[in-house]
C-alpha cells in the first residue's frame, strides 16, 4: 500500500511535469506562429511601401519635387494611398511616410530640401493632408454659399415665371 502511494505521487508528479513541457511548448510554437505572421505582414507592408513609392517617383520626376510642386505631390501620393488596404490614420502615416522618404531622397545640396524638411517636421504636410481629408468628407463649410446662392437663384427664377 506504502509503495502504490509513492508510485501514485510519482506518477503524478510526471504527468504534471509533462504537461508543463506541452504548454511551455505550446507557448513557444504560439510565439513562433505570431512572429512568423508578424514577419510576413511587415514583408508585405514593405513591398507595398515600395511598389507606391515606386509609382510616386516615376510621376514625380515628370515634375520635379520642389516647393512649388508640393501640392501635386501630396494629390500624388494621397490618390496611390487611397488604392491600398489601408484606411485612417495607418493610411495618413503611410502617406507621411512616402512624402518623407521623397524629400530625405532629394539632393543634399538642394535648398528646396531643406525647406521641405522643414514644412514636414513642422507638421504643415500632415496638416494639409488632414485639410484634403475633411475637404474630400464635405465638413469644409466652403460650397454652402454656392448652395444658397443657387438655391436663392432657383426661386427668383420661379418668381419671375408666375
Amino acid at each position: 500500500m506504502f509503495f502504490y502511494c509513492i508510485m501514485s505521487d510519482t506518477v503524478q508528479q510526471k504527468a504534471l511535469a509533462v504537461q508543463q513541457a506541452l504548454t511551455v511548448q505550446q507557448v513557444e510554437v504560439k510565439c513562433d506562429i505570431q512572429q512568423q505572421a508578424q514577419s510576413a505582414v511587415q514583408s508585405a507592408a514593405d513591398d507595398l511601401f515600395v511598389s507606391v513609392s515606386k509609382e510616386i517617383n516615376k510621376k514625380m520626376s515628370d515634375v520635379g519635387l520642389n516647393v512649388k510642386t508640393l501640392h501635386i505631390l501630396i494629390k500624388y501620393v494621397m490618390e496611390a494611398t487611397e488604392k491600398t488596404p489601408l484606411k485612417g490614420k495607418e493610411q495618413k502615416k503611410f502617406a507621411l511616410r512616402l512624402i518623407k522618404e521623397l524629400i530625405d531622397n532629394m539632393s543634399d545640396s538642394n535648398t528646396e530640401k531643406y525647406v521641405l524638411l522643414n514644412l514636414y517636421e513642422n507638421e504643415s504636410i500632415s496638416n494639409t493632408i488632414e485639410l484634403v481629408v475633411c475637404a474630400s468628407k464635405g465638413e469644409l463649410g466652403i460650397n454652402q454659399v454656392g448652395q444658397i446662392g443657387s438655391c436663392i437663384w432657383n426661386c427668383v427664377s420661379a418668381c419671375m415665371k408666375k
